[in-house]
């Protein structure tokens, strides 16, 4: 058996998507093969691949899989088709060949690719010029925000309802896939996994409590790209109130993104600049520590009015395998990641006061958060990448020998 994976999303490249690749990779070591890039396609900058370190599979890379949006932004007709023409067609050209390459030369059995929009007109060529099965790994937001050409999301739609398989992450997303036509008996739910050789219960890190100072504080974490739908404007707005109920609470945000900016103003704003942390983009190895050093994890995620919403929420799993309790909004895919009253609260997120409400019932109640936190880790531990790449990989034979 073997498996080629195309997509841009992959390590040292953060995010949930990038995540599930790796790991699904990892797990099933010489069958996986991965075709990424070389530059970021937003703003073509180079990615420090070697920063990957040693994998079990191989890894080939080109400058570009995707046409870079860099320069694409006001331009007239007929500099955006002469672009089109020079640059983009050269590069989807160069991709096509790569993938060819690969299924001849490593005996690839299936393709799956991770970027539908992007790469969807791929996976239909090769499965006409090469009969090879064709899978497109969705995971929720790229679906439900649309993009904003029409002939573009239509190209994308076409090629999911003609691939042999579609991998969503949770039950939301799988209803959004078939609700646009994909047949149902094509669409397989395999749910994000979690690391667990890498997050489990343990002390607090020294080194985090000393460089942020949170001796004698009680600790609120959230983990991930700072965007409006993660939520965690809604957090620094219900910190007054909750404050007031536990006066030595701090909120350290874990994360990079485009709402940085915003979401410093906001702090202050609300006066509560000295009790929310910036801790930045934090690498994959020292994550462990923050949550270990925490009492609650909360990401009080929701739908944006252009439908970009969270796919499945990978950070609650991480979490609840550290064995601490889960606050996240109830939208989405996140309600497959947290069993509401269970491993954690689901709540509206965009409601400040349930969000306030939830913090402070599970930050004063220890028992409580106690008794989440242990259902979140039992939970987590049936949640593991081995067992989901073993899903996958039977799914992958099953194509192969159609």
């Amino acid at each position: 058996m073997k498996v080629l994976f195309v997509t841009s999303y992959f390590p040292p490249l953060t995010g949930g998507s990038a995540v599930v690749y790796y790991n699904m990779c990892k797990y099933l070591g010489s069958e996986a093969s991965v075709l990424t890039t070389q530059r970021h396609y937003v703003d073509g900058h180079r990615i420090e691949y070697e920063s990957l370190g040693p994998v079990n599979f191989k890894v080939n890379r080109l400058e570009f899989l995707r046409p870079p949006y860099t320069g694409y932004t006001n331009l007239n007709f007929v500099i955006a088709v002469f672009r089109f023409v020079s640059i983009d067609i050269p590069i989807m050209f160069g991709a096509f060949r790569a993938v060819l390459d690969i299924v001849r030369n490593e005996r690839v059995d299936v393709v799956c690719f991770g970027e539908v929009y992007s790469l969807g007109w791929l996976g239909v060529l090769l499965r006409k010029l090469k009969g090879v099965p064709c899978i497109h790994y969705i995971h929720g937001e790229e679906i439900t925000a649309g993009v904003s050409s029409r002939l573009y999301g239509r190209g994308a739609l076409s090629a999911l309802r003609k691939a042999e398989a579609v991998v969503v992450v949770s039950e939301f997303t799988r209803r959004e896939v078939i609700r646009r036509g994909v047949p149902a008996d094509h669409v397989h739910l395999i749910s994000n996994g979690v690391d667990l050789e890498l997050f489990s219960p343990g002390p607090r890190d020294p080194a985090i409590m000393s460089k942020h100072c949170l001796e004698g504080k009680t600790v609120m974490l959230t983990v991930g790209r700072l965007e409006p739908r993660k939520g965690h404007d809604t957090v620094i707005k219900a910190l007054p109130e909750i404050l007031k109920e536990v006066p030595e609470l701090v909120y350290v945000i874990v994360g990079a993104g485009s709402d940085d900016k915003r979401l410093r103003g906001l702090a202050e704003a609300v006066d509560v600049k000295d009790k929310v942390i910036f801790a930045g983009r934090v690498p994959n190895d020292e994550l462990i520590g923050y949550y270990r050093t925490v009492d609650l994890f909360i990401m009080p995620n929701r739908t944006l009015e252009d439908g970009d919403t969270e796919g499945f929420g990978l950070v609650f799993l991480e979490a609840n395998a550290c064995g601490k309790p889960v606050i996240g909004g109830n939208a989405g895919g996140v309600p497959d990641a947290v069993v509401d009253g269970e491993t954690g609260l689901l709540v509206d997120g965009k409601s400040v006061k349930a969000v306030a409400d939830a913090a402070a019932r599970i930050l004063r109640n220890p028992e409580l958060a106690e008794r989440l936190g242990e259902a979140g880790r039992r939970r987590a531990l049936t949640f593991g990448w081995a067992i989901k790449a073993k899903e996958f990989r039977t799914l992958c034979e099953r194509l192969a020998l159609k």
